[in-house]
């Protein structure tokens, strides 16, 4: 654990300090006054980019990722299938069983205050915490730096996990709450998988998908 949080200091670094920073946030506001702050600002420009920006916490981007570096090495894949499959089912049983009451914004704040609806989002009015996008996106992006040596590339894996949790706000999907705890989830299981995968010592799964194919087709 030593060793992964020293070669990812870039990572684990500042999300500590962003993690320690929102809860001070969180805790000196409610939710709604801090909702509003965060999303006070809107312009078309910025509703594009944040409404593009939170497909990387989907499953489909996320999927696609895993098929792509199946043809690299299928470890890679196979810990990015993993970490979306656990932290996902964590996320939708903490949603349904737990936190059930929880409510997103556009419920929230029915009645009460007007939020910013960005054309073309589908806003959600239940199963608020924690957020299954920015568990997802944060457990991707977590796998690709802890696979990657590029520190120049892990620090822009990181930019795209907070923007991808801060476009759940900015849309009006979540709270910061919701976005914070729904980070935490994606980092344990992309911690956990990758010690877990790591230790598996077999062939097969440091080749690619192709060469594995060609292996088993060659053999008689």
């Amino acid at each position: 654990m030593r060793e992964i949080f020293r070669k990812n200091k870039v990572f684990f670094i500042p999300y500590i300090l962003l993690f320690l920073v929102s809860h001070m946030v969180i805790l000196s506001s409610t939710k709604g006054e801090l909702h509003r702050a965060l999303t006070a600002s809107h312009h078309k420009f910025s509703d594009q980019v944040f409404s593009t920006i939170t497909w990387l916490g989907h499953g489909s981007i996320i999927l696609l990722v895993a098929a792509i570096l199946i043809c690299m090495r299928i470890r890679w894949s196979v810990l990015i299938v993993s970490v979306f499959a656990l932290s996902g089912l964590t996320v939708q049983i903490l949603k349904r069983f737990v936190f059930f009451e929880a409510q997103r914004p556009k419920l929230y704040f029915q009645g009460k205050y007007d939020i910013h609806v960005v054309s073309g989002v589908d806003l959600h009015s239940f199963f608020s915490f924690p957020s299954g996008h920015t568990a997802s996106a944060f457990g991707l992006f977590l796998c690709l730096i802890l696979i990657t040596r590029n520190t120049f590339l892990k620090s822009i894996y990181f930019l795209l996990a907070v923007l991808t949790g801060y476009s759940r706000v900015y849309l009006s999907q979540h709270f910061l709450v919701d976005v914070v705890y729904g980070s935490l989830v994606g980092i344990i299981f992309s911690v956990s998988c990758f010690i877990y995968i790591e230790r598996i010592n077999n062939n097969w799964i440091d080749s690619s998908l192709q060469a594995y194919l060609k292996r088993s087709h060659d053999q008689p």
